[in-house]
């Protein structure tokens, strides 16, 4: 639901009627029906918020993780003292912040962990049997 101008003009109405002691001047019909449909909204933001807080703490959540993965696979001590800075402030970050964050913490843990690990010590239906030691020369 949109609060349109008609809307907020029956507000003020009311609200500055209400000032001067003028109830008789206010329209009720009107003003039950508007804030009928403005506590409508109300409850659909709650959930709405909910659901965002929800999305918000998978971010921390995630982003914590990611950063627990890197200080253990990263011997840099710089990359050590970030991450634990920001691990330890990730509670205070807001969500635009967060959603900032995610994409370059997410291309460090890639960095880290690449998703193509194979292992050239075996052979497999990639690669053949006599270039499997191809990698040790």
């Amino acid at each position: 639901m949109q609060i349109n101008n008609d809307d907020r003009a029956v507000l003020k109405t009311a609200l500055s009627d209400f000032k001067r002691n003028s109830i008789e001047m206010i329209d009720f019909d009107r003003l039950e029906e508007l804030l009928g449909r403005l506590h409508d909204r109300l409850d659909s933001d709650k959930n709405l918020a909910a659901e965002l807080d929800m999305i918000k703490d998978d971010y921390r959540k995630r982003i914590v993780g990611m950063l627990k993965a890197i200080i253990v696979c990263r011997p840099d001590k710089e990359d050590d003292r970030t991450a634990a800075c920001l691990a330890g402030d990730i509670g205070d970050i807001d969500t635009g912040e967060l959603v900032r964050l995610y994409p370059r913490v997410a291309a460090r843990f890639r960095q880290c962990f690449p998703g193509s690990f194979r292992y050239m010590g075996q052979s497999s239906a990639v690669t053949r049997n006599n270039d499997w030691m191809d990698h040790k020369i």
